[in-house]
This record gives C-alpha cells, structure tokens and sequence, in this order.
C-alpha cells in the first residue's frame, strides 16, 4: 500500500500545480471571476487532461524504439540488438535478390517453410513493449523476389 501511495504522489503533486496554475489563469478570464465553482471545476478537469496529454506525448518518445540500419554481421553476432535494424530491414530492398542458402544463413530456419514462400518472426522492442513481426518471402529460382511483413 505505501509503494502505491509513493508511485501517485509525485502524478498527485504534478496535477495539484496544474491546477494551482489553472485557477490563477482563469481567474483572468470575466467569466470565471464571478462563478468560482466554475473555476474550480474547469480547473480540475484541464489540470487532469493537460497531465494526461503531456504524459502520453512523453511516453511516446520513450517508447520509440531507436532505429539503426541494418547490418548482417550485428544481426548474425548481436540478437540483442536485432530489434534496433527491423525497421530498417522491412523499409529497404535488402531481401529482394537476397538467395535462399544467403537468407538461412542470416535469419536461420523460418517459422513457416514452403517450396516457395518462407514466413519469419521478428521481434521488435520498446521501452515497454514488445511487437511481432511476420515476415513473409516469395522465391522465384532460390532468390526472393518479393517479401511483405505485417505486425501480429
């Protein structure tokens, strides 16, 4: 119970000087000089959605995962650090062209194994979440000639 005191206390903290900051504002306002329920009210009700607007656009920049272009021998040496190149990987021509013993050698045994249509999971990471990747390669004579990806 006290940890969960401790972890609102500073969003608390954060709110009431919103507020505090809300009533001196619209305290300038003629309307809300006169009606001080109004003000109180209003001042609530900004204060919680300015916090929750100012931490979602916080939490989105945390949560981007950084993106790094993609380099075979860090992504064969350094799995950890696989999650940094997706992007780059499923932005660029990389795949196309690439041979069948070329992309096993990189990527390993896909998840799904056709003649000609191999499917991979890749996983990406945020600050706080993860994302799946499927990833999908058509062969024409060993060599991918088209590649699509879609997250699960």
């Amino acid at each position: 119970m006290n940890d969960l005191i401790i972890a609102i206390l500073p969003v608390l903290l954060v709110i009431f000087i919103l507020f505090i900051l809300g009533i001196v504002i619209l305290g300038k306002f003629r309307l809300f000089k006169e009606k001080r329920p109004l003000k109180i009210v209003t001042s609530i009700i900004l204060s919680i959605f300015i916090y929750f607007l100012i931490s979602t656009v916080y939490l989105s920049f945390l949560t981007k995962q950084p993106e790094v272009e993609f380099n075979e021998k860090i992504w064969i040496e350094k799995p950890e650090e696989r999650y940094k190149m997706i992007d780059d990987l499923l932005d660029s021509d990389y795949l196309r062209g690439k041979q069948k013993n070329n992309i096993k050698d990189v990527f390993g045994e896909p998840k799904i194994k056709k003649e000609e249509n191999w499917t991979y999971e890749l996983i990406g990471r945020t600050w706080g979440d993860f994302k799946v990747f499927e990833l999908n390669l058509q062969f024409e004579n060993n060599i991918v000639n088209h590649f699509s990806f879609k997250e699960k």
